[in-house]
């Protein structure tokens, strides 16, 4: 079961990262990949942090939203591609934002969604 969940809600996922990336603008800066990455920092942590504990949810439930959303609608290597093309058109300086606001930005939005699960189940 766990399985077809998390094809079910990478589907979903996937779609949504497909959707959110064609109408987000991404002329000069991975806008959308920056927005969509924080994001699913933060709902992985608040999911696994606060969801799965205040709700008696199936296994198959939460590692679908877990594992299959946010890990489809999440994009690890489409972050290293972006990047790496930042820094062939020597945009050194974009590069830096990108990795920086990546790296530290997803790392602060999976401390908030962590805190704010922990929070709410207090």
């Amino acid at each position: 079961m766990d399985s077809l969940a998390v094809a079910f809600f990478a589907f979903l996922g996937g779609d949504l990262r497909f959707f959110l990336s064609s109408i987000i603008p991404n002329q000069h800066f991975p806008i959308a990949t920056v927005l969509i990455n924080l994001t699913g920092s933060f709902l992985l942590a608040f999911i696994t942090t606060y969801i799965a504990e205040r709700w008696p949810l199936p296994h198959w439930l939460v590692v679908g939203m877990s594992t299959g959303f946010v890990g489809a609608f999440t994009t690890f290597s489409g972050f290293s591609l972006e990047e790496l093309t930042l820094l062939t058109r020597h945009q050194l300086g974009l590069g830096v934002i990108y990795l920086l606001t990546s790296l530290i930005g997803g790392f602060l939005l999976a401390s908030f969604g962590m805190a704010l699960g922990r929070k709410l189940l207090n």
